[in-house]
């Protein structure tokens, strides 16, 4: 009996010190935009002329209904025209019958992406997405918020277009869109926003 007690003992030790094989699962990262029917943003708007000149403020609001199926998939309105989804690939939006992959989530820095335009539908067709930054600390009348960037390039020019900042289970906070023709911008900040669980 007295051999059988170190014995015990030094089990007893391995046992306790036996490494845990049981994985725990991966949390599922927050959406980049939450895309839940009654979600809404409000947004203050500044349009800037070709010489970086101040000539209109406004506001816009903007939120969440449906869903809707087209051809089976399920699209929730965002605003007047547009429809959104997501899948494992990211957020894809929808306008006039124009749709493509908007914001590639999850994503590493720097991957790029081809994408359709949806806002410049008679002048720009294809965009160069590119995953600019996963920590941007942006101030906007909403708050304080550590956001994607993603820019979004016209192919055919050569010229960002939209140069764009989500926060992950908030979307959009800050929204810069440069016209390639006329060289006007319309800088959107968050103004106020509601996430519904």
């Amino acid at each position: 009996m007295k051999k059988a007690i170190p014995f015990l003992i030094l089990a007893a030790l391995l046992i306790g010190c036996s490494e845990d094989n049981t994985t725990q699962p991966t949390p599922e990262p927050e959406p980049i935009q939450p895309i839940t029917a009654g979600n809404y943003w409000t947004f203050d708007i500044e349009l800037y002329d070709d010489d970086s000149v101040l000539i209109a403020r406004s506001f816009d609001s903007i939120s969440i209904s449906g869903p809707e199926f087209i051809e089976g998939v399920a699209w929730f309105g965002y605003g007047v025209q547009k429809k959104l989804r997501t899948d494992e690939m990211g957020l894809h939006i929808r306008r006039l019958n124009r749709e493509g992959l908007w914001l590639k989530y999850p994503a590493s820095v720097g991957e790029t992406y081809l994408t359709r335009d949806v806002e410049f539908t008679n002048t720009v067709d294809t965009l160069r997405a590119e995953l600019v930054s996963v920590d941007e600390e942006i101030s906007v009348p909403a708050g304080t918020f550590t956001c994607y960037r993603y820019t979004f390039t016209d192919v055919g020019r050569e010229v960002v277009v939209y140069d764009h900042y989500y926060a992950p289970g908030i979307g959009p906070v800050l929204l810069l869109k440069k016209n390639p023709f006329d060289g006007t911008l319309i800088v959107q900040r968050l103004a106020s926003y509601q996430i519904e669980e």
